[in-house]
C-alpha cells in the first residue's frame, strides 16, 4: 500500500531541477530513464534492470579532460516523465500537490594524509638537500561532495617531495518527497 501511495505522489508531482550544469533532460530512452524515479527508492528490485542500466549510464557519462564533469544529472526532470492524463482515468487528483526531487552526491572517503611541519637540510656537496623532518597527520574522514575527484598530497618523514593521490568516492542518490527521503539511499557500483 505504501508503494501505491508513493507512485501516486510521484505521478502527481513536478520537478524542475538542474544540478552542477549537467543536463537534466532525457538522455536517450524515456521509458527506462523515467522508470528510475520509481525503481531507485527500492534499490532497483526485480523488473527494474533496464532502469538501473539507464541510471548507471546517466551517472557514468563524463566530459573529457583532466577534471571531467558529469554530462547528465542522476535522474531526468520529472516533468518530462509525466503523461498528460493516464488512459481510462477521469479525474487524476491524489490530494495536495507534493514536490518530488532527488539528491545525489559523492561520498568521499579521504584517507589520512601527512603534512610536513618542519623541513630539515642536508649538505651533499655541492648542494643543500631539503627533507621533511617532522609531520602532522590529518586523520581519515568521510564527507559529501558534488565532485567525484578529490586530490590529496601526503609526505613521509625523511622524504623530499609530496606524493599525490585521489580519494576513493562512492556515488549515491536519494529520492525526496516534500523534502523527506523515500525508500533507501541507493549507492551505485561504478
Amino acid at each position: 500500500m505504501k508503494n501505491t501511495k508513493i507512485l501516486a505522489v510521484i505521478a502527481a508531482s513536478l520537478l524542475s531541477f538542474q544540478a552542477f550544469g549537467a543536463s537534466d533532460g532525457i538522455m536517450s530512452d524515456r521509458q527506462n530513464e523515467c522508470a528510475i524515479w520509481l525503481c531507485l527508492p527500492g534499490g532497483f528490485p526485480g523488473g527494474c534492470e533496464a532502469a538501473q542500466r539507464a541510471y548507471i549510464k546517466r551517472i557514468t557519462s563524463f566530459t573529457g579532460g583532466k577534471h571531467p564533469r558529469r554530462k547528465f544529472t542522476d535522474l531526468p526532470r520529472f516533468d518530462l516523465c509525466i503523461d498528460e492524463n493516464p488512459e481510462g482515468i477521469e479525474d487524476f487528483n491524489v490530494g495536495p500537490d507534493s514536490v518530488i526531487t532527488y539528491q545525489g552526491a559523492y561520498e568521499v572517503h579521504m584517507p589520512a594524509y601527512n603534512t610536513c611541519t618542519r623541513w630539515g637540510y642536508r649538505y651533499a656537496f655541492p648542494n643543500r638537500v631539503r627533507y621533511c623532518a617532522a609531520i602532522k597527520t590529518t586523520p581519515a574522514r568521510v564527507f559529501e561532495s558534488s565532485e567525484k575527484y578529490h586530490e590529496y598530497q601526503t609526505i613521509n618523514v625523511g622524504e623530499r617531495e609530496y606524493t599525490t593521490g585521489w580519494a576513493p568516492t562512492k556515488h549515491y542518490t536519494d529520492v525526496l518527497v516534500d523534502g523527506e527521503k523515500v525508500g533507501k539511499r541507493y549507492y551505485d557500483n561504478q
